[in-house]
């Protein structure tokens, strides 16, 4: 049992190792830094998905004192995207940011890393706590825009991090003040004797704090515009990391809390929670009209993507929740694969709007390619990877007798799939991009492209792999016992 244990603690172990390894390869310089990253998130990843079927049936109890640690099926399942998402981010950077002479750079992605693991792993407040601004605050590092001789017009102003420090911030302040009173009604940190010993007052007084401040680090509508304020202007590999990972850690800790300890609550916030995801959708294609800026689209269509993943508190069913946690997956390949073409774009010809890149399948078929692919596939068109995973949203919306929320569903998606194809059109456009002059972006850009065009074609094509530990994490969220006290 005990070597049990130690195997399921793997992947928090591995990302603590790689934060002081990067750490310590720092002082070297900004390769050794960057090996050590590259190799502990692959590490980490294997990590996760060798843990996942340990506790896919029940859940493993780590420690106690002087914290909670645990894994469930819910906790595995997101453990993998996140894992993935650093591990792609970090190979992004490997192969694009090849001007970057910054190891810090590096160190602040891993110890982000480190600090969604951590937040898996708790299950205690103060823990929680204590990880969740830990990747808050080391975020901050990375997604600062760099010097345009570094990535060139990869970056913006540098004023838009005062944005994300402040709604980061805000998140915390919120978040804390939350867990103090559950912790004051309680008198515990743990999750199931806060589920068991706070008032029903204590419920109600705390759920505005905590859901909101992980509503402000998801960027949900009307908290969302830190979102198209920073994202666009950070790297693309930060683009990449925030849009799949950072960002959707407010999802993941919303979810705990809401099939934890306000589960009595619940039934009372469904509807708000589905008029709410359905707002969220549709800012989000109103925000993504009309931009020109490629990676101001992809942000502002990520806003709406936060709407589907509201789908699992809205609806609430087995259904919503595995269609939700399989989108987990998808969103991590779409958006690494939104900006991995992007650097594309950037790299071979220093230019990241619709405009200028008319006619760029002519001499970047490859970035086009993976453009349009990752567009098809956040709009959910077969046989690609997003149709599964948002047609079972959908499933779940006519089961419970929700048709009209399911029609303005399929509405919003292909509202947001004729903005995108906008830019594909452009891109595509056979009359246009003859002089336009490229240089060869690395083998390791196209490498990277190439495989994930391919992972969003298998997904597609045979999601029945995928299907089940989203169904297990949907169970284990519905029917979690010991966290009921």
């Amino acid at each position: 049992m005990e070597a049990k244990g130690a195997l399921i603690a793997a992947p928090l172990l591995i990302a603590s190792i790689t934060a002081a390894s990067t750490a310590a390869a720092a002082k070297a310089g900004v390769k050794p830094a960057r090996l050590a990253a590259v190799i502990g998130s692959i590490a980490c990843l294997v990590a996760s998905f060798a843990v996942a079927p340990l506790v896919e049936d029940s859940p493993a109890i780590l420690s106690r004192t002087p914290a909670l640690l645990f894994l469930d099926a819910y906790g595995a399942l997101l453990l993998e995207k996140f894992t993935m998402a650093a591990a792609a981010s970090l190979l992004l950077a490997m192969v694009y940011l090849d001007r970057v002479d910054d190891p810090a750079y590096y160190v602040s992605m891993v110890a982000s890393l480190l600090g969604i693991v951590g937040v898996v792993y708790s299950g205690d407040l103060l823990s929680f706590f204590a990880f969740y601004a830990l990747m808050n605050l080391s975020s901050y590092y990375f997604m600062a825009p760099r010097p345009s001789e570094e990535v060139g017009v990869d970056t913006g102003p540098n004023d838009s991090l005062t944005l994300y420090l402040v709604s980061d911030v805000v998140s915390m302040v919120l978040v804390a003040s939350g867990f103090l009173i559950l912790y004051t009604s309680s008198g515990a940190t743990g999750i199931p004797e806060v589920v068991a010993r706070a008032s029903t007052e204590a419920l109600w007084a705390s759920l505005a704090l905590v859901i909101s401040g992980f509503w402000v680090k998801l960027a949900i509508f009307p908290a969302h515009a830190w979102f198209p304020g920073i994202n666009p202007w950070a790297p693309s590999p930060s683009s990449a990391f925030m849009a799949s990972a950072v960002r959707v850690v407010g999802f993941y800790g919303a979810t705990r809390m809401l099939f934890t300890v306000y589960r009595p609550l619940l039934p009372a916030l469904k509807s708000f929670m589905l008029y709410a995801a359905l707002v969220n959708i549709a800012v989000g294609c109103l925000l993504a009209l009309g931009q020109d800026d490629l990676k101001r689209l992809v942000t502002c269509s990520s806003v709406g993507e936060g709407g589907v993943l509201m789908m699992a508190w809205g609806v609430a069913s087995t259904t919503a929740l595995q269609g939700v946690f399989f989108h987990v997956l998808n969103l991590v390949l779409i958006k690494c694969l939104f900006f991995s073409s992007i650097a594309y774009f950037i790299s071979a010809s220093d230019r990241r709007t619709v405009y200028t890149l008319r006619g760029a399948s002519r001499s970047m078929l490859l970035g086009s390619t993976g453009f349009l692919i990752a567009s098809l596939s956040t709009c959910a068109m077969p046989p690609l990877n997003g149709f599964h995973s948002k047609f079972l949203v959908f499933l779940s919306l006519v089961e419970s007798g929700l048709l009209w929320a399911a029609c303005a569903f399929v509405v919003l998606d292909l509202l947001m799939l004729a903005v995108l194809m906008k830019a594909v059109h452009a891109m595509y456009d056979r009359y246009a991009g003859e002089g336009l002059k490229v240089r060869e972006p690395g083998l390791g850009l196209k490498l990277l492209i190439a495989v994930l065009i391919a992972s969003c074609l298998l997904v597609g094509l045979a999601p029945s792999m995928f299907m089940e530990g989203a169904y297990k994490a949907a169970l284990a969220c519905l029917n979690e016992a010991w966290m009921k006290g």
